[in-house]
């Protein structure tokens, strides 16, 4: 009878044990990852699950249209002509011109609300950077000058006493090489071309005004 009594208080005594053990693996066990806090929950029926802290994703359709904005504005800068909405549109792959010319308003007021002797104008739908009139006077003695040839210098001579007159005529007066000239003048904004029947009238520029004017 004493050794029967003696294995069944150890049998209870092992059982014990064991439901001990059972109790704190189903306890929740903390652990370390680097930069992260995590806990791991172990239980008897399931294996260990994290649950981990995250931070809130960058504004990335912010960042893009600041990179899309300061994208017109180099283009803008580096130019040395006015540069259109379809030229901006393949430079920037801005499928809507609605959107686009909201960046350029943006742009444009940046630079007037921080008071910048430089301004984004619109001069016959094509968008430059320039000085300000303010500061135009003052500083105009450091402009380099714009390299013409000068067969497109005589013509432009000639047409700016006859604003408006038609292409036929200045090549009748001056001669085939008009037509390159005319492309010239045109690529650097002292012309603008209006269809007249067979042939197109040449009209002085604003650009042109405002040239010769500070000359």
């Amino acid at each position: 009878m004493g050794d029967e009594e003696i294995d069944d208080e150890g049998e209870e005594n092992e059982k014990e044990e064991k439901d001990s053990e059972d109790e704190l693996e189903e306890e929740e066990v903390p652990s370390v990852n680097k930069g992260e806090e995590t806990f791991a929950t172990k239980t008897s029926d399931s294996e260990p699950t994290e649950t981990k802290s995250t931070r809130p994703a960058q504004p990335l359709k912010a960042m893009k249209e600041l990179s899309e904005k300061r994208l017109i504005e180099a283009a803008l800068f580096i130019s040395a002509r006015g540069l259109t909405l379809e030229e901006l549109r393949t430079l920037t792959g801005i499928g809507a011109l609605g959107y686009l010319q909201n960046m350029l308003n943006e742009l444009r007021k940046e630079y007037e609300e921080k008071g910048s002797s430089i301004e984004v104008a619109e001069i016959s739908g094509k968008y430059e950077m320039r000085v300000r009139n303010d500061y135009n006077e003052r500083v105009k003695q450091f402009a380099q000058d714009i390299q013409i040839s000068k067969s497109a210098l005589r013509t432009l001579a000639y047409v700016a006493k006859h604003d408006g007159v038609l292409k036929s005529t200045v090549v009748k007066r001056v001669g085939t090489q008009v037509y390159q000239d005319v492309k010239e003048l045109v690529d650097n904004e002292f012309l603008k071309t209006q269809k007249a029947g067979r042939s197109s009238k040449l009209i002085l520029t604003e650009k042109f005004k405002k040239y010769f004017e500070q000359k």
